[in-house]
């Protein structure tokens, strides 16, 4: 039986590639390792979870025996809920105790021992490694999985795992977070800004310092977890609320946004078609950027039905204030099917134009061309067909076009996220133009605000008949608005703007009155948190439209 815990301290060696030899033993002994009904967890704790700051977990976050949850709110759970000592949490601490112990039990080959050596650097290939006491990590780690998606990666450690600021963890050749483990004796503390994949089994605590991201889970098994401003996503399987790249919990299937991430290298350029009738966020807005104290958006999604022609997706977003930012752009379709929504776009390809002579970036598979940047971001598409491409993007307005690979059609999410929060510039629009038709295929845009303090002010609108204007057939007759929070409850709905006449006057006091009395807006004042747009056509109509989300920034 071997002891158990992982710590990553500072310092680079060279680069080590670890072949493992008994790749077809390790396959037969840890198939059966499972973490049970703890998979849907992010976070579980066994005397405290403690949050401080604008943390944002994707998956459940739970404490068990303990009862303490601490810091959510401001902190943010997506995709999941909030465990107590109750039922659920309960199940899934004696479950993680269960798998803990097993994984503590499997046998690692002597050729496999890295004791006393820095997991930064170095290259694993699936298998099972042993520390005998702790273990550090000073750079980047890296696991592949030699193409084999299925494949399983254990490290167990005598006692503590720390890393170090800035450090990562890298995935390439099929290397899913989902089934590396990190099997601790003791406690794991992660370092300021790092990035990291797998899941945390510690025997005692979990400390997330901050600014760190996490695809994987974080499990305690005796104390506490501490979070401070740290993305955590859970790779396991989808909740009732599934947000980042799927759903989030509304009426209707909705789709909204998750992650964290990094800028570009030399993305490839193609000359590309222009697309027709493109939505830059329309009205005549002048955004500025918002204090740095009040909320902001950080992250915009869209999901859409991505047919041909004048059909595809086009999603435009707007970047305010002084200095360039770095974005990451995802385009989601074959992984939804997780989800459970049908009729995905199978192969998606993502084009981003820019102002003036901005030269069109374009991707079809994530790996094509950034993938090591793409992964140190923490999320990567988790379908090799789905493709992302980071820049560094000056203030001004961007569309990114969606559409399948060969003339294909089917529902897909596009994505915005902001790599840099801090800079003296923000994601102040979205804007999605689409096919809006009727039950999953409605339109829908999610926006994520940050947790700084305060409330941030937004208007979406639904724009239909005035796109002839604009040489575009077919336009949404009458669109209609739905604005939901993280539950699915609905906040408030538009079907004409003028309908309100409170809301009217704001509306148009912002300069954002829509030209067509048929066409819809509704202003908010909202807390931080995840929020989602449905544009859909009156009785069932049908038709392109354009649903926008405009950051007013807070008062």
């Amino acid at each position: 039986m071997h002891n158990r815990i992982n710590s990553l301290p500072p310092g680079l060696v060279p680069r080590l590639l670890l072949a493992c030899a008994a790749i077809a033993i390790f396959a037969s002994t840890t198939q059966a390792q499972s973490l049970g009904s703890a998979e849907t967890f992010g976070v579980l704790g066994a005397s405290t979870v403690t949050s401080t700051g604008a943390t944002v977990v994707s998956g459940d976050v739970g404490v068990s025996p303990g009862s303490a949850i601490i810091g959510f709110p401001p902190g943010i759970v997506l995709n999941g809920a909030i465990h107590a000592a109750d039922g659920p949490a309960t199940q899934a601490h004696a479950d993680f105790a269960t798998a803990y112990n097993d994984f503590a039990g499997l046998a690692s080959p002597p050729a496999n021992n890295l004791t006393d050596q820095d997991l930064g650097g170095m290259t694993l290939t699936p298998g099972v490694y042993h520390f005998n006491v702790a273990a550090t990590s000073g750079g980047a780690l890296t696991f592949d999985a030699q193409g084999n998606s299925n494949a399983r990666f254990v490290i167990q450690i005598g006692t503590t795992l720390t890393t170090s600021s800035n450090s990562t963890v890298l995935l390439i050749n099929g290397a899913d977070a989902r089934n590396i483990y990190f099997q601790l004796g003791t406690a794991a503390t992660l370092g300021s800004g790092s990035s990291f994949s797998g899941n945390i089994l510690a025997g005692s605590a979990i400390t997330a310092v901050g600014g760190v991201t996490v695809t994987g889970r974080l499990l305690a098994l005796t104390e506490a977890v501490t979070l401070d401003t740290n993305m955590v996503t859970s790779p396991g399987p989808s909740t009732p609320t599934p947000t980042p790249t799927g759903t989030p919990g509304t009426p209707t299937p909705t789709a909204t946004a998750t992650g964290t991430p990094l800028p570009s290298a030399t993305p490839t350029a193609t000359a590309t078609a222009t697309a027709t009738g493109t939505p830059t966020p329309g009205g005549t807005p002048s955004p500025t950027a918002s204090p740095i104290a009040t909320s902001k958006v950080i992250e915009l999604s869209a999901r859409l039905r991505v047919e041909t022609g004048a059909n595809v997706g086009i999603g435009g977003f707007i970047i305010t204030g002084n200095v360039a930012k770095r974005v990451i752009i995802r385009g989601i379709g074959p992984s939804l099917t997780r989800y459970n929504i049908g009729n995905v776009l199978d192969d998606p390809t993502l084009e981003l134009h820019g102002p003036g002579d901005f030269v069109t970036i374009s991707n079809n598979n994530w790996r094509d061309t950034q993938e090591v940047e793409i992964q140190a971001t923490g999320i990567p598409p988790t379908n090799d067909l789905e493709p992302a491409i980071i820049a560094i993007l000056p203030p001004g307005a961007y569309t990114a076009i969606l559409q399948g690979r060969s003339g294909t059609s089917g529902v897909a999410l596009v994505e915005v996220y902001d790599l840099n929060q801090n800079a003296d510039s923000k994601l102040a629009n979205l804007s999605t133009r689409a096919f809006v038709s009727t039950g999953e295929d409605v339109v829908i845009a999610g926006f994520l605000l940050s947790s700084d303090p305060g409330v941030d002010r937004v208007i979406v609108r639904g724009i239909g008949p005035s796109l002839a204007s604009s040489g575009v057939a077919n336009a949404l007759a009458n669109p209609t608005l739905e604005l939901h929070d993280t539950s699915g409850t609905l906040l408030t709905s538009n079907n004409d703007w003028q309908d309100n006449p409170v809301q009217a006057a704001e509306i148009t006091a912002a300069g954002l009155a829509p030209t067509n009395s048929f066409e819809s807006a509704v202003a908010a004042t909202l807390p931080p948190g995840l929020y989602t747009a449905l544009l859909s056509g009156l009785n069932n109509g049908t038709g392109i439209g354009v649903v926008e989300v405009y950051d007013r920034g807070g008062q």
